[in-house]
């Protein structure tokens, strides 16, 4: 939450109280919530300032009364300090050489704060980058869709990750993770999922889409843009969240915040997750490209399996009529004394469909069938589909029946002596 800089008067004669500019809302010297060495380094800004209490009542009360960005009021400081230095006043009771040296250890703990804020930025842009490593090794968008808020976590170093989706004008919460508060979690989806918010003006999150750009909540209870149920359901006090964009459309959002240790987000946080969400969305296009690839390539073998058959089909019914003449040519130097359309209907069919028929009037399933002419089972089905026109046939019992018949029409065919 941005504030407004007061101006830095000249320092008020001791007898005088204090300016309005020390009670000016957030800017104060209060150390934020900070691990390690920068709770050191500010450590050291409060104790130098500190040092100028007696001497200076209203940086006391500028460090007692107000808080904000530690670099900003140490900024303040020391640009206040050069001009006291520059225009000194001997009613302040500061020698000009303690003010130089405290002006001096000022600009000291600022240089070693702004080397430390680089290096924690550094940090997290390489553990960002290692997340995103582990999650384009996941090939499934919905595995990857899975996991993402737990890298949201371990990854850039949030303990609470929420991943929400857009469905027209309608915002849908589709994952959370909260570091070992998994039901929590679980329930916040759920509350979020059949709540489905509509994406108004008035809402944060319609002005993230719109802007393309991440978002600082300092204050999510009054900030009057936040969807208060979320708020309250998940008692978010301040939280960073960045628009999903693959291909430059708004698909959905990440939110992350410092929840369980208490610790307020700030812009280094928003900018680690605008670099991830920006990382994620290539990673997610990827998966999702892959992954119709795969339908493409399973979609292309079928044909070419289909495409085979048929062409054994072709293959089989030209050697079939090759056959059929010889075979007519046989039955034509016999007898013409032979009487039945059975027999004639079954000299028209292929010798793989009479392979077919056969099994059939054996009481052979389609799968059997398969099995035993080393042929698929949608090639069977088109066998015996001929094979039913062929017959005039209007199921697979008729056809047997006139393939028995005509068998035994042959049979009788047989004593007879040929035709001269």
């Amino acid at each position: 939450m941005s504030t407004r800089e007061p101006a830095v008067p000249t320092a008020p004669p001791p007898a005088e109280p204090a300016p309005t500019w020390v009670t000016a809302p957030r800017l104060a010297l209060r150390a934020p919530r900070a691990p390690g060495a920068e709770a050191k380094v500010i450590g050291r800004a409060r104790d130098a300032l500190a040092g100028m209490a007696a001497a200076r009542p209203s940086l006391a009360a500028w460090h007692e009364r107000v808080g904000g960005d530690i670099e900003a009021v140490l900024r303040r400081a020391i640009d206040h300090e050069l001009v006291r230095l520059r225009d000194p006043d001997p009613g302040d009771g500061v020698h000009p050489a303690d003010r130089a040296r405290f002006v001096a250890e000022l600009q000291d703990v600022y240089l070693e704060l702004c080397e430390l804020r680089l290096r924690r930025r550094v940090e997290s842009h390489d553990r960002a980058q290692e997340a995103l490593e582990r999650l384009r090794n996941i090939a499934s968008p919905s595995t990857l869709l899975e996991r993402v808020t737990r890298e949201i976590c371990v990854g850039c170093g949030f303990e609470r990750g929420v991943l929400s989706k857009i469905e027209g004008s309608e915002w849908i919460l589709a994952g959370a993770h909260f570091e070992a508060h998994d039901d929590w979690a679980d329930e916040f989806v759920r509350f979020g999922s059949q709540a489905r918010p509509t994406l108004t003006p008035a809402l944060l999150e319609t002005q993230m889409a719109r802007r393309r750009a991440p978002a600082l909540v300092t204050d999510a209870v009054n900030n009057p843009y936040t969807h208060k149920p979320f708020v309250e359901c998940a008692q978010v006090r301040c939280y960073v969240g960045a628009p999903i964009m693959p291909r430059g459309r708004v698909i959905g959002f990440f939110h992350a915040d410092h929840h369980f240790s208490g610790r307020p987000v700030d812009e280094l946080d928003r900018d680690t997750l605008w670099a991830f969400t920006a990382g994620f969305a290539y990673v997610y296009e990827r998966a999702v490209l892959l992954e119709r690839l795969r339908e493409q390539r399973d979609r292309i073998e079928k044909m070419a399996t289909s495409t085979a058959t048929i062409v054994s089909d072709l293959c089989e019914s030209e050697i079939g009529v090759e056959r059929l003449d010889r075979d007519r040519a046989l039955v034509r130097s016999r007898t013409a004394a032979l009487a039945g359309g059975e027999r004639e209907n079954t000299l028209l069919l292929t010798p793989r469909e009479i392979e077919v028929l056969s099994l059939m009037a054996a009481g052979a399933t389609n799968a059997v069938i398969a099995r035993e002419l080393f042929i698929a089972e949608g090639t069977v089905k088109s066998h015996v589909k001929r094979i039913l026109r062929k017959l005039n046939a209007s199921n697979r019992a008729e056809a047997v029946s006139r393939y028995l018949r005509s068998k035994i029409q042959e049979r009788n065919a047989s004593t007879l002596p040929l035709a001269s």
